[in-house]
């Protein structure tokens, strides 16, 4: 089995399909560099709308079985209450619309920064994958927090993902495999 490495969303952006409040400087989420994206809930016990990231620039070969789909996003809650927990965490298919499936456990974030798993090189989050669906750039993933204090924060510094494949055994041959026999020249 092979995978792609890890790689970063090329394009994240807060999308209010669902939620009360807003993430903040979403490009944020691209790289590993401790500047987050933040979101603030200013209310009492409200969702925050999803941060999307989308558009990794994955190329898995043509043909290809896809095994498994592994997410990595490295939060954070606010420090001072302990009531932030994961809310949704599902997969952005290739048409854009979010997949049935949430990784989410309702998890407390962590206090600091840490990279919490989703998925695995074995699940294919409830969804079936060819080579093409997971090389578009709608593909992706969404991460929602839910907070249950009057004044909440949460903190998303990176966000990556690895997909797992077999390639395919029928990859036509490019190139001659045997030499082409010689030709007359008739004149």
């Amino acid at each position: 089995m092979a995978d792609t490495g890890w790689v970063s969303p090329g394009t994240v952006v807060n999308d209010d399909a669902i939620g009360d409040w807003m993430w903040c400087s979403v490009n944020n989420a691209k790289e590993n560099d401790d500047i987050p994206v933040d979101g603030y809930d200013y209310g009492s016990g409200e969702d925050s709308n999803y941060l999307k990231a989308t558009n990794f620039g994955l190329e898995v070969p043509s043909g290809a079985t896809i095994n498994g789909i592994l997410v990595e996003i490295r939060h954070e809650g606010y420090s001072d209450y302990s009531n932030n927990t994961e809310n949704i965490i599902s997969i952005v298919k290739q048409d854009g619309s979010i997949g049935s499936t949430n990784q989410s456990t309702n998890a407390v974030l962590p206090v600091d920064y840490t990279y919490i798993s989703y998925g695995s090189s074995s699940d294919l989050w409830g969804e079936t994958w060819s080579a093409t669906d997971i090389n578009d750039e709608d593909f992706g993933v969404v991460f929602s927090v839910s907070f249950s204090n009057s004044y909440n924060g949460a903190f998303v510094d990176h966000i990556q993902i690895k997909v797992y494949y077999t390639e395919s055994t029928d990859t036509p041959v490019i190139g001659n495999k045997y030499p082409l026999p010689a030709f007359k020249n008739i004149t």
